[in-house]
Parts: structure tokens; sequence; C-alpha cells
């Protein structure tokens, strides 16, 4: 993850929001007092909304530990129906 003080944001932002949309990553906007900030893709932002919520609601997050095992293991379900061992 790349960061830059809040002057060189000022100067560079157009570069810096561009950087962050090509390369899908977040950078760090930094003051010189130890404040920060994140600037991060909108696709970034609603993938870790959408996770957030996932783990936040127990339902959730039961089914979703509970595939990730089931999966781990081996035991994948076919998406048009019946188990598959592949």
């Amino acid at each position: 993850m790349q960061a830059v003080t809040t002057t060189g944001a000022t100067k560079d932002f157009m570069k810096i929001f561009n950087l962050t949309i090509e390369n899908n990553e977040p950078v760090i906007i930094a003051e010189d007092d130890g404040e920060s900030a994140i600037l991060l893709p909108l696709a970034e932002y609603e993938n870790l909304k959408e996770h957030l919520h996932l783990l936040s609601d127990s339902v959730s997050r039961t089914r979703l530990f509970e595939s990730i095992a089931q999966a781990e293991k081996g035991k994948l379900t076919n998406l048009f129906g019946g188990d598959t061992d592949d």
C-alpha cells in the first residue's frame, strides 16, 4: 500500500486517484500530525461493506464458515443440483 502526504495528494490528486483505480489498491493520505485517511476504489469499498455485513450477521457468518469448511474438505455442490466429487 502506498502513502502520500496531504500536500502531495493535493498537488497530484488526479494522478493518485487514477493509480488507485488502475492498481485497485488503497492509498494512505497522511497529515504531518499523524492523522490519516484512505483513498480506495469504490468497488473495494463495496466489497468491504458486503464482507462486514456477512460477518456481522450470525446466520450468514455460520453459513459462510460451514461452506468454507465443506469446500476445504472437497465437499462441493454442483450448481445444477447434486453433490460432486471434483
